[in-house]
């Protein structure tokens, strides 16, 4: 097996699916994280100077979608047909899109704007992608979003992960009761055993 090293902040953001993607997985990794006050110093030497950054026997890769895929394909956790591969690759595009809406509020610093921001996108942005996201899961007739029979990939790991990130900083608990198919993905990737672990629930 080889040695996985993961390097990002002390945050969750875009290398908490990537350590999911682990736990999962059953596969042991290096959790190296970051304080932000040593980021600067760090930087320069760092693959294009971002995070994450993934080694594996001490080769450096980066970009953290690239990792997940890499890290599925590794680990099976990859759909195994090109329909269900197109459903869990449409599902996390869309994740990303809403990513980018989300970052000026939670990078903003004028409390009224992050306010208005804050309502636009309880109101608005969560609700248009929380009802795609819906309906695709919807479609597949199962809990996971690639409808295949061999049980949750990376993508519904992703998603997951996600939702947890933005129903702590954003949209209140009930906000998933509107979206049975979103919540029923979000619980049963969360019950995974090694998860539970994790977030000691």
């Amino acid at each position: 097996m080889p040695h996985y090293k993961l390097t990002y902040f002390d945050l969750r953001a875009l290398g908490e699916p990537i350590r999911l993607i682990f736990l999962v997985a059953k596969v042991d990794f290096e959790d190296v994280r970051i304080p932000f006050e040593k980021w600067g110093d760090l930087k320069p030497i760092t693959g294009h100077g971002k995070l994450p950054i993934l080694h594996v026997d001490g080769e450096q890769f980066t970009q953290s979608l690239a990792i997940c895929r890499y890290l599925a394909k590794q680990f099976n956790l990859i759909p195994k047909t090109d329909i269900g591969n197109f459903r869990a690759e449409e599902l996390v595009e869309l994740l990303m899109d809403l990513r980018i809406e989300f970052l000026p509020f939670l990078l903003g610093s004028d409390p009224m704007k992050k306010a208005e921001l804050k309502e636009n996108l309880v109101n608005n942005r969560f609700p248009h992608y929380y009802g795609i996201f819906e309906t695709l899961i919807g479609k597949t007739e199962g809990k996971f979003i690639s409808g295949e029979s061999g049980g949750m990939c990376w993508a519904d790991i992703f998603l997951a992960s996600w939702i947890d990130i933005f129903k702590n900083l954003v949209v209140p608990p009930e906000f998933l009761d509107q979206y049975p198919a979103v919540k029923n993905l979000y619980l049963t990737v969360f019950e995974n055993e090694e998860i539970r672990k994790y977030y000691e629930l």
